[in-house]
Order: C-alpha cells, then sequence, then structure tokens
C-alpha cells in the first residue's frame, strides 16, 4: 500500500515536471522582457522628471542693459541682489549668444564694467553679466561680505536658463583684483565655465584646486611690481596668503593634465608669458607677467586687456 502510495506521487510529480519543461521557453522570456519594461518605464519617468525640473526658456533677451534682481539668503535674512545683464542694442532673436561673466575687484561696481564691454558686446556678440558682490566685495574669507557668492552666482546662471538666446555651454569669466579670487574660486568649486580669465589675483593657500575640481581654461594677467598682491606670493596686507604667480599657474596646469615644463617667452611690449602645453580636453593654461605694472593693469595691455581676455575665451570654442 505504501510502496503503490509512493509510486502515485512519484509519477504525478514527474508528469507536473515535465509539463513545465515542456513549456514554451518565451514564458521566461516574457518575464524578462516586462520586467525590462517597467525598468525602461522608471527609467523613462525618472527622465521626464529631470526635465520638468530645469526651467523652461520663455524669456527673450531684451535689447541693450536690464537689471534683475536675485533673491539670497545671507547671514539669516533674505537680501535682493542686482544683476546687470549687458546685451547688444539690436538682440537677434535666432541667435545663441555666449556669455561672459565680469566680476568687479573690491570697492567696485557692477556697473563699471559697462563702459569697457560695451564695444566687444556690440561688435562681438558678447552677453555680458554683472553680478554685484554684497558691500561691494566677494567673499573669499576675509572680505566684508559674508554671502556664499558660488551659490549666488549658480543662481544667477540658473535664472540665466530661462532665456532662448543664451548658449549655456559657453560660459565663462572674467575677474579683477578680488573678483580674480571669486573666478578662481568658481573654476575650483563648480563646472559651468568653460574658461576663466584671472586678473591681478593667484591662487591664495587656502583657494586652490582639489580632486574634484575639473578641466578649465585658465588665462592669468599679473603685475610684476603689484604691492597689494605680490607677484612673488606671501602675505598680502589684505589678509590672504598668495602662492606666487608661477606657482599659481602651475597649480592650474597640474589641475588640468598639462606638461609640467612651460614654454616661457618674452611679448612684443616686453611682458613675461608662460604657456603650458598637452592639457586635458584641449584646454589651454597661459599666464603673463606684466613688467613695470603694480596692482592696475593698464586697459592697452597686449593689445587691450579685455580683447586678450575675449580672445582667449573664443580660442576655447
Amino acid at each position: 500500500m505504501q510502496q503503490s502510495w509512493f509510486f502515485s506521487v512519484f509519477t504525478f510529480g514527474f508528469l507536473v515536471t515535465a509539463l513545465f519543461a515542456c513549456q514554451p521557453s518565451n514564458v521566461n522570456e516574457n518575464i524578462v522582457k516586462n520586467n525590462s519594461l517597467q525598468s525602461s518605464l522608471k527609467t523613462t519617468q525618472e527622465s521626464h522628471k529631470l526635465e520638468k525640473s530645469k526651467p523652461k526658456a520663455t524669456k527673450r533677451l531684451r535689447n541693450g542693459q536690464q537689471d534683475i534682481i536675485i533673491e539670497q539668503m545671507v547671514s539669516g535674512a533674505l537680501v535682493q541682489r542686482p544683476v546687470i545683464i549687458h546685451a547688444p542694442l539690436k538682440v537677434d532673436p535666432q541667435r545663441k549668444y555666449p556669455v561672459v561673466f565680469a566680476l568687479h575687484g573690491n570697492g567696485g561696481s557692477a556697473s563699471n564694467w559697462l563702459p569697457q564691454m560695451r564695444p566687444f558686446i556690440e561688435r562681438d556678440g558678447w552677453i555680458g553679466v554683472y553680478p554685484q558682490g554684497i558691500k561691494k566685495s566677494w567673499n573669499l574669507g576675509m572680505e566684508r561680505s559674508k554671502a556664499d557668492d558660488v551659490a549666488f552666482i549658480e543662481k544667477v546662471i540658473s535664472e540665466l536658463q530661462n532665456y532662448q538666446n543664451i548658449d549655456h555651454e559657453r560660459l565663462f569669466v572674467i575677474g579683477y583684483s578680488n573678483g580674480a579670487g571669486m573666478a578662481n574660486k568658481l573654476a575650483i568649486h563648480t563646472n559651468y565655465f568653460t574658461a576663466i580669465a584671472a586678473i591681478v589675483s593667484p591662487l591664495t593657500t587656502k583657494n586652490r584646486p582639489n580632486l574634484n575640481t575639473q578641466p578649465v581654461s585658465v588665462l592669468q594677467i599679473m603685475g610684476k611690481n603689484d604691492a597689494l598682491i605680490p607677484y612673488n606670493g606671501g602675505m598680502s596686507r589684505i589678509g590672504h596668503n598668495f602662492l606666487s604667480a608661477e606657482k599659481s599657474i602651475a597649480a592650474w596646469a597640474n589641475t588640468n593634465g598639462c606638461q609640467i615644463k612651460p614654454r616661457k617667452s618674452r611679448t612684443y611690449s616686453d611682458n613675461a608669458k608662460m604657456e603650458f602645453f598637452g592639457c586635458r580636453e584641449g584646454k589651454q593654461v597661459v599666464h603673463y607677467g606684466a613688467s613695470g605694472v603694480g596692482h592696475r593693469i593698464p586697459r592697452s595691455f597686449e593689445g587691450g586687456l579685455i580683447k586678450l581676455c575675449l580672445q582667449f575665451f573664443t580660442d576655447q570654442q
């Protein structure tokens, strides 16, 4: 009796196993396909969520100058920070314009950039963006401003996403003095900018590239007789400990994976020039040491200071 029962169970189990073995192979394939489809739909939904999170470009640039306000929490208070957007007097609605941020020095004003940049905005088709630092300064650790100025510039860039005429793949920044220190800081901690031009401010011992810094082209211009920010580095009376001009540009070259040894030369105006080659992603790293010049680089430097910077940017595009 027990043997008969065991034989019946065994026979039933064998038939069930055979039945499943005879099922079409596409049953499992369909299960895999269904799982893959669900995964694909989930990924697509997540992708749409990401796309929806980006602001839709609905605004067009106005002709000429327009002023916008960016709100930011600073020291527990909501602050309204002005930004100038400087466009050509006749904006081409079909064109995508490259953007140059211009950052004033300590004690300066965003509006000071308007007359300097106007010829290039009109002739060469740039959009200028001139933010105003709190208490006329940019916070690098020792300044009157206590704002998170990297976050502020990120807010400005986010606002620019609303404009249809802007090429967001071509963002650049010029900084002068304290603004140059801010340009260095932006290049260190963000990857928005294709290139920067830092005028009369090298890197400091507390503000230098790190392992997270992305490749970026750098133009550095320093006065060899600068009494405020020493060309050969060291403590400054403004409270920062600066790298020497040559160590600063070498640090940028190292970050960009350039060849160790630069080409050193003299320009027709007898200024020192250092160029690094073989940099990653085709980046360029260039330094000028202005002979006989202090903290104020002449506007005529090397055929035109702003022209030199913008040409450097154009070469990166």
